[in-house]
């Protein structure tokens, strides 16, 4: 199979912009990620470009030693590896050098093939990867031009495995193909990109596509957009607010820890605080992701919430399990209860109550684009916790699959007994029981 120019990096023709007037915290950077093109060039042969750009942009190219051209896609399969670990390095050392810039990643042809490698880990010719460490950071759009990540037999030529999906360290995933692009046939509906097709009518429209008006624009657009962005639109304090159940009020002195859940862009996260006299306290620079959230009280049991997704700038409210208060205002000493550990009857029963309300909570929160919700665990015993997993699915508006829907998200935790009894609570306020 003949390639000859059809991977030509071609970075810095993308738009010439006029100098935008960016603060300097909220420039935002453009990595480019070339395919493999005729005489590949140096790395950051287009930085000249990057005045008329009025944005910075940064380069990231792949060699192939003592070759002029690359020949075939099993040539790509023997090299996609080393091609996906410099790609790792690059952008992730990129990235981290740019601390709180919003980010767009712009790949072409095989350069979209190494991104998503790069970006969410995957195999190529049996060598396997791990996603790239960001340092919490997100990419506020990946653009993809000219792709053939839908291609199966080119994926299964160069021995490519990557999941379906748009990587979870990504906010936006933009895909533009050129009706007449022979190389992205196969990529016209990629399940979790936003799908834009291109009639540019040129003679080799894999690399027209670069200076399209309508990828230009988009691009342009994208620009003036995360620009705007305020650190608060993508990081900020989540106020959580530590009620104690069985005697009706809220919690002063409560220790409230956030941990980053494992395999999370937020991974590395952790913030805590002590509640104030309210039971309030503030936990800064959330972004939005998975979390599990620990409250400790010296009277009371810990909560823990299990795998949770949090937001900047919203409210949660965390429901402790406390002695009741005497006639003397004292608390009864939780080390010796008046009443009994919980029996393995009333532990059956608080967990059968879970798993009758936990489908109800699916079908209510269900989103107007979700087709259907498949609850795959519903608090399976697991050791000593209780495994839940569910994935939503959602509906294909554009393309040749239109109708049909793809899984969209998956919820997977295993919960203590405790945050069984904090769920169901949860779970019947948001019922109205």
């Amino acid at each position: 199979m003949k390639l000859m120019n059809l991977f030509i990096p071609t970075c810095s023709l993308i738009l010439v912009l006029s100098a935008l007037a960016f603060a300097q915290s909220n420039r935002p950077l453009v990595i480019c990620v070339h395919g493999i093109g005729e005489g590949n060039r140096e790395p950051g042969w287009s930085n000249e470009m990057a005045e008329a750009w009025g944005v910075e942009t940064q380069e990231v190219t792949f060699r192939y030693e003592g070759r002029t051209k690359v020949t075939s896609f099993y040539d790509f399969g023997q090299k996609t590896g080393d091609w996906v670990l410099s790609a790792q390095r690059q952008i992730s050392q990129i990235v981290k050098q740019n601390p709180g810039r919003p980010i767009i990643i712009v790949s072409h042809s095989w350069g979209s093939v190494v991104t998503k490698l790069a970006l969410e880990g995957g195999s190529a010719n049996g060598v396997l990867f791990d996603d790239i460490d960001l340092g919490g950071a997100q990419i506020e759009d990946w653009i993809t031009i000219g792709s053939p990540l839908g291609d199966p037999k080119v994926r299964s030529l160069a021995g490519v495995t990557t999941e379906p999906g748009k990587p979870k360290n990504v906010n936006q995933w933009t895909n533009f193909y050129d009706v007449n692009d022979w190389i992205a046939k196969f990529s016209h509906n990629l399940i979790g990109a936003d799908n834009q097709p291109v009639d540019s009518g040129a003679v080799d429209p894999h690399t027209a596509i670069w200076t399209d008006a309508k990828v230009t624009n988009h691009i342009k657009n994208e620009l003036v957009r995360v620009s705007k962005l305020r650190r608060a639109d993508r990081s900020g304090p989540v106020r959580f607010v530590v009620w104690d159940q069985a005697n009706g009020k809220t919690l002063p002195n409560a220790q409230v820890v956030v941990l980053g859940a494992n395999n999370s862009p937020s991974e590395d996260f952790r913030g805590e605080g002590t509640t104030n006299g309210d039971g309030v306290v503030d936990i800064q620079d959330i972004v939005l992701g998975v979390y599990v959230v620990r409250s400790r009280h010296a009277s009371c049991q810990l909560f823990d919430s299990g795998a949770t997704n949090l937001r900047p700038n919203e409210m949660h409210r965390i429901i402790m399990d406390c002695p009741p208060v005497n006639s003397t205002g004292d608390r009864r000493n939780p080390t010796q209860p008046t009443t009994t550990t919980p029996s393995g009857s009333s532990e059956e029963q608080l967990v059968a109550e879970y798993r009758r309300l936990l489908p109800l909570a699916l079908e209510k929160n269900k989103k107007p684009w979700h087709t259907r919700i498949n609850l795959l665990a519903n608090a399976v015993k697991q050791g000593p916790g209780y495994h839940v997993q569910y994935q939503a699915f959602c509906l294909i508006e554009q393309g040749p699959d239109q109708g049909k829907d793809y899984m969209c998200s998956d919820f997977e935790t295993t919960l203590s007994l405790d945050g069984i009894r904090s769920a169901v609570t949860d779970m019947k306020r948001q019922l109205g029981m």
